[in-house]
């Protein structure tokens, strides 16, 4: 009802909620009554919320005035022969292999990522006259 444009739609929005009645129908026509710009609106969503706190009114007044008692089902008692029924063993998890998880010995031949060195190499190694700034950027053209 509040996000809608058309007026006629808002009206129409309004009677059908107070049709319906209700905690949140009261709230959301309070709100209409309070808050919408057009009159037209705003005196339907008055009327629908008579409408509605008549119907609850009306529904109050109609409930019965003794007392109900709830009454619950207690869950069935546990049996002892739930209880005294064997549980399948738990397998062992299994050894796991030892040659899997122990490092290798550093007296082997070192591997392809261990003779990579880790520093980079040194500038001054290289000369810096064979080295030209790349062109600028050509401008784009449209």
């Amino acid at each position: 009802m509040k996000n809608d444009w058309n007026t006629s739609v808002r009206v129409a929005a309004a009677t059908s909620i107070g049709q319906i009645g209700g905690p949140e129908a009261e709230a959301v026509l309070g709100r209409a009554v309070v808050y919408e710009k057009k009159d037209a609106v705003r005196d339907v969503a008055a009327q629908a919320l008579h409408v509605a706190r008549a119907k609850a009114a009306a529904l109050a007044a109609s409930a019965p005035t003794e007392t109900v008692i709830e009454s619950r089902v207690e869950p069935p008692p546990r049996t002892a022969s739930r209880s005294t029924t064997p549980r399948p063993p738990v397998p062992a998890p299994p050894t796991p292999r030892p040659e899997a998880w122990r490092p290798k010995s550093r007296e082997s031949a070192p591997t392809e990522l261990e003779a990579i060195p880790l520093e980079a190499p040194s500038l001054d190694d290289e000369p810096t006259t064979d080295r030209v700034p790349p062109p600028p950027p050509a401008p784009v053209r449209g």
